[in-house]
């Protein structure tokens, strides 16, 4: 035999959810999270993104610089002819930072029958490039036409002074209107001995957004096979001088032949 119980329990439970009150404040707070999170990233990236460009600017300086010091450390007191055949200066400086020499080191990887001196110029163009032109040849003719690099972008001032070795300094170079061969750099002999030898260098250039950076280099004498030979002694010891062929090679061969 069997029994059923059944037990009835009260109707208690209610429906419950979210009012519309609620739900458009939670969304309003999600919103606000976002907007607040969007922003930050925003600036996240954006600082990493200056950041790279300033970094890339500073290369590019650093770049620049190196590549005008080692122009400079190696100037070579070698005068030119221009295009019309008149004499310029081995180092020329011209009022407003236009800069021209003759330098050493011009790489000749495929072995080419040239000199390894070469001329080149600095100078700011009107857009605010910093550039750098080289010829090809020292002596030109009127043909010859320079190569331009443009070095760097947005140089807002470029500024060259010549010191002297008794402290003056100077915005042009010659000094006067002496003939441009007379122009010398330290060590170089000339016609003209007077005034004092070129000691150093002084660049100032104004770059955003670094500002102004100042470079202090020395004016290098000229190495000893570029020096102007004294009268009577050859340009390289290592050449023969030709001698008379009815003379005796030998001096000490006489003494020996009158002592028998």
């Amino acid at each position: 035999m069997s029994y059923c119980f059944e037990k009835s329990l009260p109707k208690t439970c209610k429906e419950s959810g979210f009012t519309l009150i609620e739900i458009l404040v939670a969304v309003a707070i999600f919103g606000l999270i976002g907007v607040v999170s969007g922003q930050l990233l925003v600036r996240v990236v954006q600082a990493q993104q200056a950041s790279e460009e300033r970094a890339d600017r500073l290369a590019d300086l650093q770049r620049a610089m190196a590549l005008f010091e080692r122009d400079v450390l190696q100037a070579a007191p070698r005068p030119i002819r221009d295009g019309f055949g008149d004499p310029q200066p081995a180092l020329r400086l011209e009022v407003g930072g236009h800069l021209e020499f003759t330098r050493h080191g011009w790489s000749n990887p495929l072995g080419l029958a040239r000199s390894d001196l070469q001329r080149v110029a600095w100078e700011l163009d009107a857009e605010g490039n910093l550039e750098r032109r080289f010829w090809t040849v020292l002596d030109r003719a009127q043909d010859t036409s320079p190569r331009s690099q443009r070095i760097l972008e947005g140089v807002e001032r470029l500024g060259i002074e010549l010191l002297d070795a008794d402290g003056g300094t100077w915005e042009a170079w010659p000094r006067d209107d002496r003939a441009a061969g007379l122009t010398r750099l330290p060590g170089e002999e000339l016609e003209d001995e007077s005034g004092p030898e070129l000691a150093a260098l002084r660049l100032e250039i104004v770059v955003p957004p670094f500002g102004r950076v100042e470079r202090l280099l020395p004016v290098p004498r000229p190495a000893p096979s570029l020096a102007r030979p004294e009268p009577g002694v050859p340009d390289d010891p290592a050449v023969d001088t030709p001698t008379d062929p009815d003379s005796d090679p030998d001096p000490g061969s006489d003494g020996a032949s009158d002592g028998e």
